[in-house]
């Protein structure tokens, strides 16, 4: 099942040639400031990232865009993120942060788009000496979907006692 999905999500060219990427990075990046700090991302299989959209988040805000050699910048990074492009034929779509600032600090998503697959990797960005206590991005995701999974379940719990007449008098959850 896992090999199909894998199958089904890789992008062909010409019948012949497909492109199946995963992206890798560090689950934590220390800067100190006032200086640059790089937040590593790879494809995986070394792919050319050149033909690809490359957006950089801190957290849900995009601040970098690379799309068809043309890159947007939010205005308050303007200058200070880059892409290392010459790295971009190799795979690598890190982004380089000059002048890091204690407000950089948070969490940051890569993510790449070739044609109908999107991968997202993400990093926390912290000050060198400062306490971090995060969990890994993909662990914050895993439990977000596992509320929303809980919420919508106990809603249906809540319309299905409503619909056989009986009253719900208390209710208690952690």
């Amino acid at each position: 099942r896992t090999e199909l999905n894998q199958l089904l999500k890789m992008k062909c060219v010409c019948g012949f040639i497909c492109l199946y990427f995963k992206l890798t990075s560090e689950d934590y990046v220390r800067a100190d400031v006032g200086k640059k700090v790089t937040l590593p991302c790879h494809l995986s299989s070394g792919t050319s990232a050149v033909a690809m959209t490359i957006r950089w988040f801190k957290e849900t805000e995009c601040i970098y865009l690379y799309k068809n050699g043309q890159v947007t910048e939010r205005s308050d990074y303007e200058g200070r993120v880059s892409l290392i492009t010459q790295e971009l034929e190799r795979g690598n779509v890190s982004l380089r942060l000059r002048d890091f600032r204690e407000s950089d600090t948070g969490d940051y998503i890569c993510q790449v788009i070739h044609g109908e697959q999107k991968e997202e990797a993400g990093a926390f960005l912290w000050v060198r000496g400062g306490k971090c206590s995060r969990t890994p991005i993909h662990s914050e995701y895993q439990l977000v979907t596992m509320h929303i999974t809980i919420t919508l379940s106990f809603e249906l719990v809540l319309k299905h006692l409503n619909h056989s007449n009986i009253t719900v008098t208390s209710l208690n959850y952690h």
